[in-house]
């Protein structure tokens, strides 16, 4: 997609999107106050700047940044990442909440049988997956079906650059009608799904 057409959407988004008042769920609405508006300092983003290979672009360094806070904010344990660069990994580190797990991938594709051979202390269900299809954008939706089967009801999953590509647009609508999936956020370079059972099904645009 050329960055004319990208600004463009861009623009559409800007219009679309909402703040914290339009947002009627309370689940969002904290999530939105607490953690999306959360411009703090964070000592932990010092080492985004570090990670050996990452994207460093403006939009991959905010998206690491919120999935610090949502991580922290959600009191997520085990970590699920999947893609060609290990980003969370180093993030957590040396992060003060030691019990955390990060675990990666270069394809949910292979995630079952490298499950199997790892050993029974690694955990089979994730509380937070970060899905990000740098490589094969046209494999999303595999992608994420795989990864469904390792979600729990208060598990969320982040999916990067959801309108950088038809296909990767075409593929965000697909996934936000999943039966499994209850509450979805768009917030332009990212996309946010939860799974929780007790919520009413909702897709949301968030200016961020």
């Amino acid at each position: 997609m050329s960055k004319l057409l990208l600004s463009v959407k861009y623009l559409k988004y800007l219009f679309l999107s909402t703040t914290k008042h339009g947002v009627h769920s309370p689940f969002i609405y904290d999530l939105v106050t607490k953690v999306f508006n959360d411009k703090g300092y964070k000592k932990e983003y010092e080492k985004i700047h570090q990670i050996k290979g990452a994207n460093l672009s403006y939009p991959n360094v905010k998206r690491l940044k919120l999935i610090y806070r949502i991580t922290n904010y959600l009191q997520s344990i085990n970590l699920l990442e999947i893609g060609n660069s290990k980003e969370l990994e180093p993030l957590f580190l040396t992060n003060t909440q030691t019990k955390v797990n990060v675990s990666y991938f270069k394809t949910a594709l292979t995630m079952e049988s490298e499950l199997g051979t790892r050993r029974s202390s690694l955990t089979k269900k994730f509380d937070f997956i970060f899905l990000k299809p740098q490589i094969h954008e046209e494999k999303i939706i595999d992608n994420f079906e795989n990864c469904l089967k390792y979600t729990h009801n208060n598990s969320v999953m982040i999916i990067s650059n959801i309108h950088k590509s038809q296909e990767m647009e075409k593929a965000w609508n697909q996934i936000i009608k999943h039966k499994d999936v209850k509450v979805c956020v768009d917030l332009f370079y990212t996309g946010i799904m939860f799974f929780r059972k007790e919520q009413v099904k909702e897709n949301f645009i968030i200016r961020f």
